[in-house]
């Protein structure tokens, strides 16, 4: 399946269910028509999330390989703050736009997709030290 630039992995539907408790046969009905209802939608944008976020987790595990041992524990620090930094925007902006909504699960998920895709972005670049931030 392709969503969101990227082709899911065969992991992402049961990472989905772990981090929300709904079964995976649940979570297979919503996800077959995500334009069904509203939490079809937010389910679906949870679902593009957390396929961004293993797509980062895993260029951050080679980030940290090709950087000085030394250099590992700044880059682990960094990703701790980016997360904490991103969830708090994130927040900001589903208040913002959705309140508290039945639209804010998807407006916040999909702010965490679009900062998780750029920061793996960022995490690809990292070769050396001097590159972490």
């Amino acid at each position: 399946m392709v969503t969101g630039g990227y082709v899911l992995a065969d992991n992402v539907v049961p990472e989905l269910s772990r981090r929300t408790l709904i079964p995976v046969s649940e979570l297979d009905e919503l996800l077959s028509d995500c334009q069904k209802t509203q939490l079809a939608m937010n389910i679906c944008a949870a679902r593009d999330s957390v396929a961004a976020d293993i797509k980062m987790d895993r260029m951050l595990s080679q980030a940290l390989l090709s950087i000085d041992k030394s250099c590992r524990l700044a880059l682990t620090q960094a990703q701790i703050n980016w997360k904490k930094h991103v969830g708090f925007g994130c927040d900001q902006e589903a208040n913002a736009e959705a309140e508290d909504g039945s639209m804010r699960p998807m407006v916040y998920n999909s702010c965490i997709e679009a900062a998780t895709i750029k920061r793996t972005k960022e995490l690809a670049k990292i070769k050396a030290c001097k590159n972490v931030r």
